[in-house]
Parts: C-alpha cells; sequence; structure tokens
C-alpha cells in the first residue's frame, strides 16, 4: 500500500490512481467526454457542459484517464473554451428573448458558467488555487450530497 500524502485527496494516492487507471470504463469515459466536447456549442450547451464537469470534476494530473500530462492540458483548455462559447450563446439568447436575464435561473446559470471557467482557467495556468475551493453556483445540491 502506499504511504498517504498529506493533504489526503483522492487523486494524490498511488493505490486510488492505480484503480482508475485500470479500469477500461475509465478510459472510455475520457474517449467519451472528449467527443462530447467537440460537439457545436450552440446544439448541445448541456452535454457539453456536462462533459465540462467531468473534466472539472476528475481532470486532476494522475487521475484523468489519458497518457500525457499535455493531453490533460488540452482537455481543461478545450472544456474551458467551450463553456466561454455556451456563455456567449446563452447571452446572446438572453438578448433575443429580452426577458432572460431577470430570471434567477438564468442569472444562476451565468453565475455558475463564470465560476466552472474560472475553475478550469486555473487548471490551465497551473495556479495555486486550481482546485475551486466552492463548487459552482448551480451545482450546490451535489455537491453537498
Amino acid at each position: 500500500m502506499s504511504q498517504p500524502t498529506s493533504p489526503m485527496s483522492p487523486w494524490s494516492d498511488e493505490d486510488a490512481r492505480n484503480w482508475l487507471a485500470s479500469s477500461g470504463g475509465w478510459h472510455k469515459m475520457g474517449r467519451i467526454v472528449r467527443s462530447t466536447l467537440s460537439l457545436e456549442p450552440a446544439e448541445h450547451p448541456h452535454q457539453i457542459r456536462a462533459a465540462a464537469s467531468m473534466v472539472i470534476l476528475f481532470g486532476r494530473h494522475g487521475m484523468w484517464p489519458g497518457e500525457s500530462v499535455q493531453e490533460l492540458d488540452e482537455v481543461v483548455d478545450l472544456a474551458r473554451r467551450k463553456l466561454v462559447l455556451i456563455k456567449s450563446f446563452f447571452t446572446s439568447e438572453a438578448r433575443v428573448k429580452g426577458n432572460l436575464t431577470s430570471n434567477p435561473a438564468f442569472k444562476e446559470l451565468m453565475e455558475s458558467l463564470d465560476q466552472e471557467i474560472r475553475i478550469l482557467e486555473s487548471r490551465s495556468n497551473d495556479e495555486p488555487g486550481a482546485k475551486g475551493q466552492r463548487p459552482p453556483a448551480s451545482w450546490g445540491p451535489f455537491w453537498q450530497t
């Protein structure tokens, strides 16, 4: 058994990383996420956002199902760029429909997208706070269970 690191996190333990790496399903999930991130944001915003959430949850060095740090950096950057396009798409839609910007659910979606983008940006830039201490706004109930 590997020696625990401090602070202990699921992705910092060698046994946990080996368990993930040995799973064929884990590598398939990585391919599905990358494939989904390649979709058109205006046509599949929710599916792309779900794929980007997998990158936020699991896109960590030593944990993401890939062969290199470069692969992880590429998928993190792709997820970030797609979320920026989705935010732009929803913002344009709100301008056309007019009344969306005052809708609390729309405001929460925009706040959550901003937070998700910031988390991915911090990982892309290797900033110290890359883990994102606060969950994205609309993730609250999921994050707390």
